[in-house]
């Protein structure tokens, strides 16, 4: 047969029961490297805004602006507080060089300072939700899977070291997961997030990576006239968007 262009591409899925969060998996956004990093710049950024400030006022503006160790603590103190765009007025850069560079510093943490306070959110928001047990294939070695018999699910949950309990279809698969005679189903990733959303009360989770890529096309019989004509057709639906809209109807995309 011959394939045409493909019309959706996804992959294998993993469904497994719902794993509670412990503190520790709460916190665990905010104990990375990339987290400390980030913190580490953005203090060593306000150290360098706050002593060019000092810098550029101490001569003239003495009186908020001192000399010594007190004036550069004045110049960290205006850096945070226009940082956190609290502002509070009580110190004020007075000479070209100060405004210019108070001016660059505002905009500069405009867009830096919402943009870290989207990421806590987002970290808070991902921290309070119940995760998978088994969140990607490594995790599958050494672990009780339900497949269904001839697809390429039972194949990969053999490569990837677990134990395959083979079933009849996916609803069986399920099943098993259910009465916990398993522990996660291995299957088209469409197929379990269709199941998903379609049955929210069941405490399941289908874990959000994807593997063993696949492309779904139809099969028309070698030279078929038709091959080119629906290729066109797929590719128009694709530019307008009714692709992603089926998606997001009949697999809930949009609602994750």
């Amino acid at each position: 047969v011959a394939f045409t262009q493909p019309y959706f591409s996804s992959g294998l899925g993993i469904l497994s029961h719902t794993k509670e969060l412990t503190l520790v998996d709460r916190v665990r956004p905010f104990l990375s490297k990339t987290f400390f990093y980030g913190v580490f710049f953005l203090l060593t950024l306000l150290g360098l805004v706050g002593s060019l400030v000092w810098l550029c006022e101490r001569g003239t503006n003495s009186e908020q602006f001192p000399k010594g160790p007190s004036g550069l603590a004045n110049g960290m103190w205006f850096a945070i507080v226009t940082m956190t765009t609290v502002g509070y007025g009580d110190k004020c850069p007075t000479s070209s060089s100060g405004r210019v560079l108070a001016a660059v510093w505002m905009m500069i943490t405009t867009l830096t300072f919402s943009t870290l306070t989207a990421g806590i959110a987002t970290a808070l928001t991902l921290s309070s939700l119940n995760a998978a047990e088994i969140t990607s294939p490594e995790a599958l070695r050494n672990k009780r899977v339900a497949v269904v018999t001839g697809t390429t699910s039972a194949e990969a949950a053999r490569h990837f070291g677990a134990t395959g309990l083979n079933c009849d279809s996916l609803e069986q698969a399920i099943e098993r997961l259910t009465d916990a005679s398993v522990d996660a189903v291995v299957f088209d990733h469409p197929a379990l997030n269709h199941y998903i959303q379609t049955n929210p009360k069941d405490q399941l989770r289908l874990a959000r990576s994807t593997f063993e890529s696949q492309n779904y096309g139809f099969a028309l019989p070698i030279g078929s006239a038709r091959q080119h004509r629906y290729n066109v057709a797929l590719l128009k639906l694709s530019e307008s968007g009714e692709l992603q809209a089926i998606e997001d109807r009949w697999l809930g995309f949009g609602h994750e």
